[in-house]
């Protein structure tokens, strides 16, 4: 939600910064990707503080390919290959975490309940716990090694965030 708000004033400087760079989104895609599978493997290693930068780098790399593509005009394939690397990466970062404690098995559900409102219903308002939200958790928390208590918040967090999606594709 705070994501959301912030990005109209965000986005012009961003696709100016970043629409200038010599790499493809498709690049950053892929880097997103990378950076989610090693922080999953992290994770599942037990290194908590370890994996938050790597979720925090995932994270980046999502919002510069957006930014790329927004300046430059993205690609249909681009378009697929984001939502299926952001998915995948958030995978791999909740299944490491789901080796370590249950509690992420509903949260990875609902997340991806979540990004398939946003793919069925594309006017879907945002919600409380948006990717940018959830990255800027996950890494604060797993930065302190506190895993169960970031799965206590984003299972409190992730079903309000579904409902308010839900809601607002009802009151289209």
């Amino acid at each position: 939600m705070v994501s959301s708000k912030l990005r109209p004033l965000t986005n012009p400087l961003t696709e100016r910064l970043f629409g200038r760079l010599p790499l493809s989104p498709n690049f950053f895609t892929t880097l997103n990707l990378l950076f989610g599978a090693v922080a999953g493997y992290l994770i599942y290693a037990g290194r908590l503080p370890l994996s938050a930068p790597f979720i925090l780098l995932s994270g980046l790399c999502d919002s510069i390919d957006g930014a790329i593509a927004r300046a430059r005009g993205g690609s249909q394939l681009g378009r697929v290959l984001d939502a299926v690397f952001d998915r995948l990466s958030e995978g791999f970062i909740f299944m490491g975490m789901a080796t370590r404690d249950f509690l992420a098995v509903p949260a990875l559900v609902i997340s991806y309940a979540i990004s398939h409102t946003g793919v069925k219903e594309p006017r879907a308002s945002k919600g409380l716990a948006e990717r940018t939200e959830r990255v800027v958790l996950m890494f604060a928390f797993l930065l302190f090694g506190q895993l169960h208590a970031l799965l206590l918040l984003l299972n409190v967090l992730l079903p309000v965030t579904l409902f308010q999606r839900l809601w607002s594709v009802r009151n289209l």
